[in-house]
């Protein structure tokens, strides 16, 4: 923990040669490096409130964190992640929803936003909190799927939507996730 705090403060606190820095940090919490569960959150809410302490109550903190469809499916990936510890330690959830390896097609995409998002949203203290869903592989999708998966993150109430990564989106994928801001 205390590598991946010092490289954590490193990144908040870079500067350019003209002083620009960071607006935000998003922390990707996916390692099962800690096998037993209660000591993975324990480590978990003591790495947040290092963060939290470090940048203050007005820095916007994101929270990566794995698909709840993903972990639904994967008995023992995950069992008991600390949803609604999350919600309250970070200011905005950031679910990798990753719809390009749960299934093919627009309609499995638009599914796996639904899915992600009613499993979230039933976690105690996780029904209002903002949400960035990451769509999944750039490389292994099409615009269509994109389009399906950025209307439901739309009407999902999502705050946003991306796809990983962005070297690797299409301009025709780029167009398809427009509709998310909109």
């Amino acid at each position: 923990m205390a590598l991946d705090y010092d490289r954590i403060a490193q990144a908040i606190s870079f500067k350019t040669g003209d002083g620009q820095g960071f607006d935000s940090f998003a922390l990707d919490i996916e390692s099962t490096a800690i096998h037993k569960v209660s000591r993975r959150n324990a480590a978990l809410a003591t790495l947040s409130a290092k963060i939290r302490t470090l940048v203050g109550p007005s820095y916007a903190l994101g929270a990566i964190i794995p698909s709840p469809v993903g972990i639904a499916k994967q008995t023992g990936f995950w069992n008991g992640f600390p949803y609604g510890y999350v919600a309250s330690a970070y200011d905005v959830v950031v679910p990798m929803g990753y719809y390009t390896y749960h299934g093919k097609g627009a309609a499995a995409a638009a599914a796996d936003v639904g899915g992600s998002l009613r499993i979230l949203r039933q976690q105690p203290g996780c029904a209002d909190v903002p949400v960035h869903l990451i769509g999944g592989l750039a490389g292994k999708t099409t615009p269509a799927e994109v389009g399906a998966f950025a209307r439901a993150a739309r009407a999902s109430g999502c705050i946003g939507a991306s796809l990983y990564s962005w070297s690797a989106t299409s301009e025709g994928e780029w167009n398809a996730l427009r509709v998310v801001g909109r």
